[in-house]
């Protein structure tokens, strides 16, 4: 994978069933916050990909009064062994009701402040005709070019569903978690996602995440139990008998991912929190 091409996106953890399945409704309630991680390169090719990685991942997880937003914006700096050095930056937004059945969702990402990729699509879920839609968008938002629809199998996921599935089958001891999930953050549609279960972990130490944080955020984040998992994406549509991308991660009961990797074809990202902030739940009739 060369320097022009190689994906810059975190994938997204918190990153659907329709409706939502009694085995979410046993998960706990996913809280919302805002977080910062700092992002480092862990391991590089001695042929391919960047040699140097530096930057951060910002992450807002907010509860609406239908549903839940999402955005995060990754900002990577990168140095290649051709000399040649890039800034990419990368917003994400989406938004997923309640029901688990409508999704919408954006993206926009530069390249040392050159625009070289945006779009924006809504996906629904309906037992006999689930669909995402996607579209091409230019700097104020105006469709460019024509919309092209991805068909979506019936038991597809949404990020929100997804997380309190998968946190209901760890709270249970159960090893395994294999789904088809749709995030909206690329093009290529809805990815396969087979995820390992560890055991559940006990608190450890953040003190790094103090910096700025209020301490009564870190403390709540450390009463709720964690898992390390290990997660294998590939895309739905694809001829690939290897993964796309694998997550390694501690995740909390909330949902909150405390640190992760993410490995790549010839490079590995490493990333931590380095900041938290439980958000105010809203306030809805």
């Amino acid at each position: 994978m060369n320097h022009t091409s190689w994906p810059v996106a975190i994938s997204a953890l918190v990153f659907g069933l329709m409706p939502i399945s009694s085995e979410a409704k046993a998960a706990a309630e996913l809280p919302s916050y805002a977080a910062t991680y700092e992002i480092r390169l862990k391991q590089a090719s001695a042929t391919e990909g960047p040699r140097a990685a530096v930057g951060t991942l910002d992450s807002v997880f907010q509860e609406t009064c239908d549903g839940w937003e999402t955005k995060t914006r990754t900002a990577l700096d990168l140095a290649f062994r051709d000399s040649s050095n890039y800034t990419n930056e990368r917003y994400f937004e989406s938004w997923e009701s309640k029901t688990g059945a409508d999704y919408t969702f954006s993206v926009r990402m530069y390249k040392n402040g050159e625009t070289v990729e945006s779009f924006k699509g809504r996906a629904t879920l309906r037992n006999s005709d689930s669909r995402a839609y996607y579209e091409a968008v230019g700097e104020r938002g105006e469709r460019i070019g024509k919309a092209f629809v991805v068909p979506l199998p019936k038991d597809t996921m949404l990020p929100v569903e997804h997380s309190k599935v998968l946190l209901a089958r760890a709270e249970s001891g159960m090893p395994l978690f294999r789904s088809v999930v749709l995030n909206g953050a690329s093009t290529s549609g809805p990815r396969i996602s087979s995820i390992a279960i560890g055991e559940r972990v006990g608190a450890e130490e953040l003190p790094e995440i103090l910096d700025g944080s209020r301490a009564e955020d870190v403390e709540r984040l450390l009463k709720t139990p964690a898992w390390r998992m290990s997660s294998a994406l590939y895309n739905l549509y694809a001829e690939r008998e290897t993964p796309d991308t694998e997550l390694f991660l501690q995740i909390h009961e909330g949902g909150i991912t405390e640190s992760f990797e993410q490995k790549f074809d010839d490079f590995l990202l490493s990333a931590k929190m380095v900041y938290l902030r439980y958000l105010d739940p809203p306030k809805c009739d």
